[in-house]
């Protein structure tokens, strides 16, 4: 989802030589248990179980819980990592955090990246991914999960000064018309690299975030109204 994420896509557009100048690179998830989003954003006939680990915390028990927060949640960021560290060459910490997370350390000539994770946490959620180069970085502030609040903010910074992105659109939404055109064979399909051509945003979307004062430049939504309302779940 995030790699459709209007913001980042055009944060990308202007990374400059941070893509190759970046040192280190940080992806840090702290949610709620997913059940409260999907409480919020659905109507169960019935709760499912809570589920429980039973059992002591061996090696292995470790390996496949991290696997699992690797394969659910961390899979999310993957896309921005690659785009700053396409391949590593070494894992230097891979470790479970309880409740449900992990911290994982990679690292290849000249780069370290960190994923942290912590789930079930407390309101309020919070989802950032960062690069620092030497002369450049990236802030990526991501939206919670299931709900309508727009793209991520995506801020790039250098010595000249700052540029600020947010949009109406989220990632969810920008995938869905992706597939949606794919689906009905439209040639100019939006892809990751290119932001959607029309929204699905519903009445009760979050607004896009004024200008900003402070002298960073926030660029509005270019995407026009949909002519008609597309998915905007998963």
């Amino acid at each position: 989802m995030h790699a459709y994420d209007p913001a980042y896509v055009q944060a990308q557009r202007h990374l400059g030589s941070l893509a190759e100048t970046v040192i280190l690179v940080r992806s840090v998830i702290y949610l709620p248990p997913n059940d409260e989003f999907v409480d919020l954003a659905t109507d169960l006939a019935a709760a499912p179980p809570a589920p429980s680990m039973s059992g002591e915390l061996t090696v292995e028990v470790a390996a496949e819980l991290v696997r699992a927060g690797v394969l659910g949640l961390a899979t999310h960021t993957i896309p921005q990592l690659r785009r700053f560290l396409p391949k590593f060459e070494r894992v230097i910490t891979a470790r479970f955090v309880v409740p449900f997370g992990y911290q994982l350390i990679l690292a290849s000539e000249g780069h370290t990246a960190e994923l942290l994770a912590l789930m079930p946490g407390q309101w309020r959620a919070d989802w950032t991914f960062h690069a620092w180069g030497a002369d450049e970085e990236l802030h990526i502030q991501f939206p919670p999960s299931y709900v309508q609040a727009g793209s991520a903010t995506a801020t790039l910074s250098s010595r000249d000064g700052h540029r600020s992105w947010r949009y109406a659109t989220n990632g969810y939404q920008a995938e869905w018309l992706h597939l949606a055109d794919v689906a009905e064979g439209r040639p100019s399909s939006p892809s990751p690299s290119r932001p959607p051509s029309r929204t699905c945003c519903s009445p009760w979307s979050w607004p896009t975030a004024p200008p900003s004062r402070s002298g960073s430049r926030h660029e509005h939504d270019p995407v026009r109204q949909a002519a008609r309302r597309r998915p905007s779940s998963r």
